[in-house]
């Protein structure tokens, strides 16, 4: 597992891997963001104020004919910044996946490609 790690901090230096399992039909990868503070939606300021936590699941690429599943740990910050009426939000990954997607950019852009020559 030692070196698992190690690859996966060296291609994604903000994520943390909890922990993984592996099937004979998939891997599954438990993942934390490791910033320390995310932006508000609303207003665009850095807030670090956790209100909680839940569990998010992203399919991404198969490797190796295995499915593999990014369970994202991904956390909920109070704003005390924002004037208007909703004052929690969600960390945001837009660099990987949009908000409410089910798989990341790459993939999509990969299923496209396959759909749609």
């Amino acid at each position: 597992m030692g070196g698992f790690i190690l690859e996966l901090q060296t291609f994604y230096k903000d994520w943390k891997l909890l922990f993984y399992s592996v099937n004979y039909s998939c891997v599954k990868l438990y993942i934390q963001s490791q910033q320390k503070s995310n932006l508000c939606s609303s207003c665009d300021m850095p807030s670090s104020l956790v209100h909680s936590r839940y569990w998010r699941v992203i399919q991404n690429i198969t490797i190796l004919s295995l499915q593999v599943f990014l369970h994202v740990r991904v956390r909920k910050f109070f704003c005390d910044h924002s004037a208007r009426s909703q004052r929690i939000f969600t960390e945001r990954f837009s660099d990987w996946w949009s908000p409410y997607a089910r798989r990341p950019h790459r993939l999509t852009t990969f299923l496209q490609h396959l759909a749609f020559p």
